[in-house]
């Protein structure tokens, strides 16, 4: 089974495979392969507030605003493990994967969950919002889809650790933009 039961998105067994082909096709074509990963802010404490069926709720309308930011049926959105999520791009350069993250924290605040519990004084934000990580590489010998994944989680702390709600791009692997004449 390659699907999560609970969102009704790619599991992460499905993340892998489709990480480890979309790798290898790339390598082969010469092009980019680009990769989001993506935590709901504050999940943990959004669950304890409201209770698992509201935290349940709240992972199932994420999932759908991730799939629903995704354009074209390459593109794989996949639970990552609890509330993490992950966004695999073939053919997406680092500048296409950008907007597509935008696209994906915004349809997540879109959502309007509210989240406003009174216990906890330091929340930026009175609905749930997401952080994410991008990195963007074209696959070659000297890199691997292992150092993709971390690049892109170091990007997705990153975010983190400057406020959440953001998205960050990866220097990890040092992509370059291609230069449009």
């Amino acid at each position: 089974m390659n699907v999560d039961e609970l969102t009704q998105i790619g599991n992460r067994r499905h993340f892998d495979s489709c990480l480890r082909a979309g790798w290898k096709h790339m390598a082969r074509e010469g092009l980019p392969i680009s990769l989001i990963l993506c935590d709901i802010d504050y999940f943990k404490i959004y669950n304890d507030t409201y209770g698992h069926q509201a935290g349940d709720h709240c992972l199932r309308s994420v999932a759908q605003a991730i799939r629903g930011a995704l354009q074209r049926p390459t593109d794989v959105a996949a639970r990552y493990g609890g509330e993490e999520f992950a966004v695999i791009l073939p053919q997406t350069d680092a500048a296409e994967a950008l907007l597509v993250a935008e696209q994906i924290r915004l349809k997540v605040k879109a959502l309007n969950i509210v989240f406003r519990p009174e216990t906890v004084d330091c929340l930026p934000n009175s609905m749930v919002t997401i952080s994410l990580g991008i990195a963007s590489v074209v696959p070659g010998q000297k890199n691997d889809s292992a150092t993709l994944v971390l690049a892109a989680d170091e990007a997705l702390y990153d975010s983190k650790r400057q406020g959440r709600d953001r998205l960050t791009m990866s220097t990890l692997l040092k992509f370059r933009f291609a230069t449009v004449n």
